[in-house]
């Protein structure tokens, strides 16, 4: 299993929600967004659209993606990759 914090500096577009949607799906791992909202802790699988639309995109939230499967390196490197450096 592969674990990744960090807090989102710059508001995060709705369009980059959909595309983490998109891109999960094609990775075989399970991977799970975790998100502080108003101080409780949520969790979302990432291969819900539903669920990752529930993600704030607020500057200053703290992200938690966990992914574990055969492609986490992977599905870690994407995600990570397109919502931290927004």
């Amino acid at each position: 299993m592969k674990v990744y914090e960090f807090i989102i500096h710059s508001e995060i577009q709705r369009e980059d929600l959909i595309a983490v949607f998109q891109k999960a799906a094609q990775f075989t791992s399970d991977i799970h967004i975790y998100f502080d909202h108003h101080y409780i802790e949520h969790a979302v699988d990432a291969k819900s659209l539903v669920g990752v639309m529930l993600v704030p995109v607020d500057s200053g939230t703290k992200i938690r993606i966990e992914t574990k499967g055969n492609d986490e390196e992977e599905a870690m490197a994407f995600i990570v990759g397109l919502l931290e450096e927004r």
